[in-house]
């Protein structure tokens, strides 16, 4: 079953990092809320599963992030001649960091939005047996030290249906 957390963790990076991604999306979204492009640095996006603290103390903190994991998977076997039906929980972590906190909130919040206008764009069949039907759910936690001087990050929840 971890082959399919990782297919679906694979499936979720390479949605975000490609064509039409993250990138193609933080501009869009810095051209709404009239904010210059070039104020902004790319996203880096990895599948990992770590917290902020643990990423600072081993000094790889890098701003700004998504890092992509499978929170769990479950088996409920709506098909039943299939190995595995049922759904995955994702979570994207988006992470900034900045010297001043107000600015940090402000960039989290343009990032958090071009990941999830991202996601919106890719409702539907991700092929391999994944399928997305667009619902997510966001939590921002309380702007910690770290980083520049603070790090403020967004948790990004979604349900991927599997059927393999």
């Amino acid at each position: 079953m971890t082959v399919i957390s990782k297919r679906a963790i694979e499936r979720v990076v390479g949605l975000l990092a490609g064509p039409g991604g993250l990138g193609d999306n933080l501009d869009a979204v810095a051209e709404t809320e009239g904010v210059a492009r070039t104020e902004l640095a790319n996203c880096e996006v990895v599948a990992m599963n770590s917290g902020t603290d643990f990423l600072e103390r081993r000094g790889e903190g890098r701003y700004p992030s998504a890092s992509v994991r499978c929170e769990s998977l479950s088996n409920a076997l709506t098909e039943k001649f299939r190995q595995f039906s049922g759904k995955a929980r994702m979570c994207i972590d988006v992470r900034v960091t900045h010297d001043h906190a107000a600015r940090a909130e402000g960039l989290l919040h343009l990032y958090t939005a071009a990941v999830l206008r991202t996601l919106d764009q890719q409702r539907g069949d991700w092929g391999e047996g994944l399928f997305y039907s667009g619902g997510y759910e966001v939590d921002f936690p309380a702007l910690k030290p770290g980083g520049k001087r603070y790090v403020h990050t967004a948790t990004v929840r979604m349900t991927i249906d599997v059927s393999v």
